[in-house]
């Protein structure tokens, strides 16, 4: 930059002392700032360089940080949905489980024969067809047949008791040959944001222990 006679830089502007920062054409700031020295004054040239963020930057890094707060927010909601699911998926693999376990037991202490072993409609079946309230056993210490109890109700954790309402069940029993047969019990249950979600267990069963 050019020198001046009395010292100073010279710049494309009118310079006064009551206002010390200067803006040029090309947006960059001198402040001259007084020193005294010996009885003696001096200015310094400092360059300020400095423009501001514009309105469009701002707007456009606050478009940045929600988009960053929005995923954090989604992943906290997915996380607790998942919470729930998992709680309601654990009581689905339960009773289903329950369920397959009750007629075996029927079946090895030969407190219903074989033949009984079947949907009803099919020969001697007692096994009650399509989806069904998730009631308790009847006198027939089975469940998914005509004499079942009311509606199952089950502690959780925190001591609170809970009617499982919101789940069914449906036993699917399917003749594979004269002594074998397949059994297919699904439980059903509501989710949140109001999705359906079936739990499904498969085996088999034989005439002969």
């Amino acid at each position: 930059m050019k020198q001046s006679q009395e010292g100073k830089p010279e710049v494309p502007w009118s310079w006064s002392p009551l206002f010390p920062v200067q803006v040029s054409v090309d947006d960059v700031r001198w402040q001259w700032e007084g020193e005294s020295h010996c009885g003696e004054s001096r200015e310094v040239p400092v360059c300020l360089g400095a423009q501001g963020f514009s309105l469009l930057e701002f707007l456009m890094a606050m478009m940045v940080l929600l988009i960053g707060l929005g995923g954090i927010m989604g992943l906290f909601m997915h996380s607790m949905v998942a919470m729930t699911f998992a709680e309601e998926s654990l009581i689905a693999k339960q009773k289903a489980r329950e369920a397959l376990e009750c007629i075996f037991t029927a079946r090895n202490t030969q407190q219903v024969t074989f033949d009984k072993v079947r949907n009803t409609g099919s020969g001697t079946g007692i096994f009650v067809t399509g989806l069904q309230s998730l009631t308790t056993p009847g006198d027939d210490g089975l469940v998914g047949t005509a004499d079942d109890g009311p509606v199952e109700s089950m502690v959780m954790p925190d001591g609170t008791s809970r009617v499982l309402n919101e789940f069914q069940r449906q036993i699917e029993i399917t003749d594979l040959t004269d002594d074998l047969r397949q059994i297919t019990v699904t439980i059903r249950y509501a989710a949140p944001r109001g999705w359906i979600r079936n739990y499904q267990v498969r085996t088999y069963i034989s005439r002969y222990r």
